[in-house]
Parts: structure tokens; C-alpha cells; sequence
């Protein structure tokens, strides 16, 4: 079996990458002790006890990349093969996360999941933020729970044997994956300090709509003076940008961007004749109206196109900028994803 395929295309690269770990750790016995074994945070005991344990493992459940399960234990791994990628505190939500929805009724004994979070990220350092940001949490439970730090490198030593039947697959993937770690480190456009206030922004409004509309796949793109929030396998294509003049975003704790939202019949779309005929009828009109966003245009392009300049708080433009995508979703309706 040949893991390239997992890795080209337009299949995001974390996707695969998770995907192509939970294969193994759903698979095989020995990549799960090693597993186990590589988080130096958890008692030989405990390890042990994991090992053997007959885990259920899922992909992209309730936003979590990699999740297992397995009795009175719960392991959500965070897995990021970019360092730019990182989100501030986001191990931290989906740990909150989970304990709100362990939270027992009133009058109940509490809960006895124990929480493994592992935040999977490549090179020596990167994430160790993420996990600290967990252990210093005043909800983190200490003797129960655990947060701990895993890179790729490690992963990537799993040993295997040449004549295993699954020995080009594990090595292949693991290239792959090293490959794209490789590509991720140059960057075109590498994040500096303006940059970065920028991507947080981004960053905390995907969060925002993975949370409200989950149905709706966004990936994050950049270009040289933007941040995109982009959809994946719509009827109708969305990109998002936030827009920024890096001489110019900063405006003492607020920041200055233009959204620029355009929206565009897909090619999954364009075989559908309902909406092949509702997008020519827009085309004709030259304008598409988004009740609370505004009117978009059609540009040369063929991209129905609105830019409008938003200034505020790191915290107040996520919240724009979530809300603003979300009416263009609510506008769309069943054309988006129906």
C-alpha cells in the first residue's frame, strides 16, 4: 500500500497526517506501545495499563484530529506538522471542552475519564506552550489527567521490520509526513510579529465557526498580505481574507484590516443545473446581496466580490469576521452544502 496518495492532492497535509496515524494506532498493537512509551509524562504503570487497552479510535471527532477511547481513559491528540499553524490555548479549549461535557449532574459522583491530551507537533519545542498552558489551568485535574508534548521525530523511530506487511506503508507515511514538515518550514510568507497578530485573529474566528457550523469545512491559506479562511468541498466556493497593510495594521491594542469575502459556483456545483442556473441568473445580475454583510460584486474574475474595512480588538475582529462568514453561509443555505 502506497501512503502517497494521502499526502497529494488537495486533502489538507495535518488531515492526512492524522489520518494516517490513527490507521496505525487503530491497527496495530506494537505502534501503540510505542506510542505510549514515547509520552515520558505518564507512569510505567500507566503505560502499561494503556498498552493493553482495547482502544476505539476516531478522526476529526468533535474537532479533535485523533481521539481514542477506550473505558474509564481518553486520548485527544492535537496533531500540527506546520509551527505556524499553532493556535494559542487551543489544547487548552478542547480540554475545557471535555471536561463540560463530563461534567456530571448535580448530586452525581464526579466522573472518572481520565484525559491524556497530546499535542503532536514537529521538531523539539514547538507546542510546549500548549501543554504548560494545560497543566496551569485551575481546572486541570493533576493526578488524573495529563497533558504532554509528542513530536513527529520521535513518532517517525517506530521501529519495523522489512519484511512486515506493512512495512512500505509505515515508511512511506512517515517520509511523507517528514516531507511535508520540510515544505512547511519554507514558508513563502514566514509569520513575523505583524503577521502573527493577524493569524491569531483568523485563527480564533475558525474556532468560533468550527464550533457553530461544523458541517462547513474552512481551511486556512495566506498570501503575501493576507490571511484566508477558504471552504472545501461546498457547492459554492468561500474565501475569506483578512486583508493588512503591515505598515499600517497596528492601532495601539486594535488592529486595522479589510475583510474581503468572494464567493464563487464550485465545480461540484456547477453539475448541479438548480444551482448552475441560480449562479448564471447572479452572474446576469451582476450582484449577490448578504443580508448583514452587504452587496457583492461580480469582478473580472467571475468572483462575487465585497471589501470592507473592520478595526477592533484582536477578540472583537474573530467575532466579526466569524459572524460576517456565518451570514454568508445563512444566505447561501441549502446551496452551500445541500
Amino acid at each position: 500500500m502506497d501512503p502517497r496518495y494521502f499526502f497529494q492532492g488537495k486533502l489538507a497535509r495535518e488531515e492526512a497526517a492524522s489520518a494516517f496515524l490513527a490507521t496505525l494506532l487503530a491497527s496495530r498493537a506494537d505502534f501503540r506501545a510505542f506510542f505510549f512509551q514515547q509520552l515520558h509524562d505518564i507512569t510505567p504503570e500507566r503505560c502499561t495499563a494503556l498498552t493493553k487497552a482495547d482502544w476505539k479510535v476516531k478522526t476529526e471527532a468533535d474537532q479533535v484530529d485523533v481521539r481514542m477511547e477506550a473505558g474509564a481513559d481518553s486520548v485527544l491528540i492535537e496533531n500540527k506538522i506546520q509551527a505556524g499553524a499553532i493556535q494559542q490555548d487551543q489544547l487548552l479549549r478542547y480540554y475545557h471542552h471535555e471536561l463540560d461535557a463530563l461534567a456530571p449532574p448535580e448530586g452525581a459522583s464526579e466522573p472518572t475519564t481520565r484525559l491524556l491530551m497530546v499535542f503532536l507537533a514537529p521538531g523539539s519545542q514547538s507546542g510546549s506552550g500548549e501543554v504548560q498552558a494545560v497543566r496551569e489551568s485551575e481546572r486541570y485535574r493533576s493526578g488524573v489527567d495529563v497533558a504532554v508534548r509528542l513530536s513527529w521525530d520521535a513518532l517517525g523511530k517506530f521501529p519495523i521490520a522489512s519484511d512486515d506487511k506493512d512495512y512500505a506503508f509505515v515508511v512511506g507515511g512517515f517520509a511523507c509526513i517528514r516531507v511535508a514538515i520540510e515544505n512547511a518550514r519554507q514558508v513563502k510568507f514566514p509569520v513575523d510579529t505583524t503577521r502573527e497578530r493577524v493569524v491569531a485573529v483568523m485563527s480564533g474566528a475558525h474556532e468560533l465557526l468550527r464550533t457553530r457550523l461544523p458541517r462547513v469545512h474552512l481551511q486556512p491559506w495566506r498570501g503575501s498580505d493576507f490571511e484566508q479562511l477558504f471552504t472545501t468541498g461546498t457547492n459554492v466556493t468561500l474565501w475569506a481574507d483578512a486583508v493588512f497593510d503591515p505598515m499600517n495594521v497596528v492601532n495601539g491594542d486594535a488592529l486595522r484590516l479589510k475583510l474581503r469575502t468572494q464567493l464563487k459556483l464550485s465545480a461540484k456545483g456547477r453539475k448541479q443545473p438548480e444551482l448552475k442556473a441560480w449562479w448564471t441568473a447572479l452572474a446576469a445580475a451582476q450582484q449577490l446581496e448578504v443580508p448583514g454583510v452587504g452587496v457583492h460584486t461580480l469582478n473580472a474574475k467571475g468572483w462575487a466580490a465585497r471589501e470592507a474595512d473592520i478595526e477592533g480588538s484582536p477578540a472583537e475582529l474573530q467575532r466579526r469576521i466569524a459572524d460576517a462568514i456565518g451570514l454568508v453561509f445563512t444566505a447561501l443555505g441549502d446551496r452551500l452544502v445541500g
